[in-house]
């Protein structure tokens, strides 16, 4: 299931492709928001092929894989959690 899921989260942000493979794996509220932005870019691919799409329905899914967009990158801007191989008093 991993990796399947975010797959369109590391097209979207490529640049963070491993940053959010790692995420996916360790953290059960990103692996839940890798779930919703992949199941809403699935129903906006599906709903805009339609040969007489609902523009209305169209323009919420935008605006949810939006939303969803901007509470990954709030994922992604925080600290990793690292801790540096070297005390601060060696340099």
């Amino acid at each position: 299931m991993s990796g399947q899921i975010s797959r369109h989260l590391q097209h979207r942000f490529p640049d963070s492709e491993l940053r959010i493979a790692r995420l996916e794996r360790s953290d059960p509220d990103f692996r839940d928001l890798c779930r919703d932005y992949a199941d809403c870019a699935r129903v906006l691919e599906e709903i805009s092929r339609n040969p007489a799409p609902d523009l209305n329905r169209i323009e919420e899914y935008r605006e949810l894989k939006f939303a969803l967009e901007r509470e990954v990158l709030e994922f992604l801007e925080r600290p990793s959690g690292r801790v540096s191989v070297f005390q601060d008093d060696q340099y």
